[in-house]
């Protein structure tokens, strides 16, 4: 996905033809309807490149209007595309008009289910060294019950923690790794010590 919205050289097949490369000069559009999909790519490079407009307006039956598109398009075709040109002209010498980015920050949240897990599940009053086995265990009932990420296996939910928390709250010694982190229990805090 990124490579191809980026325009960087992919490769690509016809059916029993022989493998080309090639740059991706298309844009990408989907349209989506609420709820927004789970996305597993979580890094910065991945969400920098999606840019959401949210339509918010529901028609009422009354107001719908059956195969609007094509009424428009037979009547006002030579408008459209003037607008779209004038449009495009408008874009190449102004560039792009910012973005409202707090709907795709809300959409990316909710996907990073390691902000989730320890929004609900860490006690950040009492910070022990936990061993990472004891937090993975954790994490794996957090996920069962929530449904999120219920298919990491521990080496990537590691690496995931640790680029969450940052390096000064990771520990490798001969027995294990290490994070400092307390959870919370349904009577408090819960201190699992390495």
């Amino acid at each position: 996905f990124k490579a191809i919205v980026s325009g960087d050289p992919v490769k690509g097949e016809r059916k029993g033809k022989d493998p080309f490369t090639f740059r991706s000069r298309a844009a990408h559009l989907f349209s989506i309807n609420p709820p927004m999909p789970s996305v597993a790519d979580t890094s910065a490079g991945f969400w920098r490149r999606i840019e959401a407009i949210e339509f918010l307006r529901t028609f009422p039956e009354g107001e719908k209007v059956e195969g609007l598109a094509k009424i428009i398009l037979a009547d006002e075709l030579p408008g459209i595309i003037a607008w779209a040109i004038e449009g495009a002209c408008d874009r190449q010498r102004h560039g792009w008009a910012e973005i409202d980015r707090s709907f795709v920050a809300e959409w990316r949240h909710g996907n990073d289910t390691i902000a989730l897990w320890l929004e609900e599940r860490e006690d950040e009053d009492a910070r022990e060294w936990t061993a990472a086995s004891a937090l993975f265990a954790d994490f794996k009932m957090w996920a069962a019950r929530t449904g999120k990420g219920a298919g990491m296996g521990m080496p990537a939910w590691g690496e995931r923690l640790k680029i969450y928390l940052g390096a000064e709250r990771f520990d490798r010694t001969r027995r294990g790794s290490n994070y400092h982190v307390s959870l919370r229990s349904a009577l408090g805090g819960l201190s699992i010590m390495r």
